[in-house]
């Protein structure tokens, strides 16, 4: 139902930062279901800073090419803002810090946080932002479990990426195995 031009959402903004760290098959479930509760979503890539490291092997601009493809119209749209931020390193500043950042990029004032993470939903429900908690066991998947995986040999857990995005994901995780 639409009220005043705009779909009666849950949430008029909603939040979440993730590394994307490969952007995968949880990443995707987790902005869908931000589509569908929010009028404009914000994903901020985090650890921005860094690249090429065991945590963090992909750039920015690779893990912005990996969520792209798939949401391409709400980009277009305006209902989904792609940005990064870097890593802060003290986690009572946090909360303030991304919203401050989404604000000077975007211009927008998110109302609704959506976390995977415990302690950064405390972080920003003290911040007053409404927080929604993510079940990560509906898709028991994660990207640090992809890169174990691919680094060890087990391609099986490509299935949880893109079939677009398995190159670069296993390019990338097995040429750091050879360095």
């Amino acid at each position: 139902m639409k009220i005043g031009g705009r779909e009666n959402k849950k949430h008029k903004i909603g939040l979440t930062v993730l590394r994307g760290q490969p952007f995968h098959i949880g990443h995707d479930s987790l902005l869908r279901r931000m589509l569908s509760e929010c009028d404009i979503v914000v994903a901020m890539l985090g650890s921005a800073q860094e690249a090429r490291t065991a945590d963090n092997p992909f750039t920015v601009a690779e893990r912005m090419n990996m969520i792209a493809p798939w949401f391409e119209t709400n980009i277009a749209n305006g209902t989904l803002c792609l940005g990064a931020i870097d890593d802060l390193g003290n986690a009572k500043l946090w909360a303030g810090y991304v919203l401050a950042k989404v604000w000077k990029d975007f211009g927008l004032e998110a109302t609704a946080y959506y976390s995977g993470a415990e302690r950064d939903s405390e972080l920003f429900a003290d911040a007053g932002m409404a927080i929604e908690n993510l079940d990560r066991k509906i898709i028991p998947i994660s990207a640090s479990k992809i890169r174990a995986g691919l680094r060890a040999g087990d391609e099986a857990v490509l299935e949880f990426i893109f079939p677009s995005n398995r190159a670069i994901v296993k390019r990338i995780l097995t040429n750091q195995n050879t360095h």
